[in-house]
């Protein structure tokens, strides 16, 4: 298929989808997409969502946070399993404050690293941003629990004085003061 072809084909589904639903894709709401996820699939165009998320990622490079929140959002929609692109939308729209979008596609991220049969960096990596999004969201005693399972994971995995370990320990640090002032 010609490229702009592809592109114009791409895009027309996209139009389809918000069409119908006549709203932007909700996280841990995406069955109004299922309809429109089906015709990209159909029309052999699954690589829809990964165009999505690397425009989002160029976007973040340019620090443009709207537009790589947008094109975040479309990946999730487009395959709400994929752990890049829960990664990205969820510290994304952490980032940008918007605490509640944030907190399902991380928590599903979470529960999709729970399901590899080994303690990964990854797991350790996604139990951190869902502790700093608690933190942020003031439920430390959430918080708390990943943010001590992420740090067995990850000096178990790195030498001490890691960057990732001194990160982690910086932010439980934060987060245990903040909780304590708040008491």
């Amino acid at each position: 298929m010609d490229y702009c072809l592809y592109l114009c084909s791409a895009r027309c589904c996209i139009d389809r989808i918000f069409a119908v639903n006549r709203s932007k894709p909700q996280p841990g709401n995406n069955t109004g997409f299922s309809a429109g996820r089906d015709l990209i699939i159909s029309k052999g165009l699954v690589s829809v969502a990964l165009a999505a998320y690397q425009s989002g990622q160029l976007a973040e490079g340019r620090i443009d946070y709207t537009k790589a929140m947008q094109k975040y959002r479309m990946a999730v929609a487009l395959e709400d399993y994929n752990q890049d692109y829960l990664l990205s939308a969820g510290t994304m729209a952490r980032t940008l404050g918007h605490y509640r979008e944030a907190q399902p596609w991380l928590e599903k991220l979470l529960q999709l690293r729970k399901q590899e049969t080994t303690e990964t960096v990854e797991l350790a990596h996604a139990q951190h941003e869902l502790a700093v999004l608690y933190s942020d969201m003031g439920k430390y005693e959430k918080a708390g629990p990943l943010y001590i399972r992420s740090l067995d994971i990850l000096k178990q995995t790195f030498p001490k004085g890691h960057p990732n370990i001194n990160t982690a320990e910086r932010n439980f640090t934060s987060m245990k003061k903040e909780w304590h002032s708040k008491q």
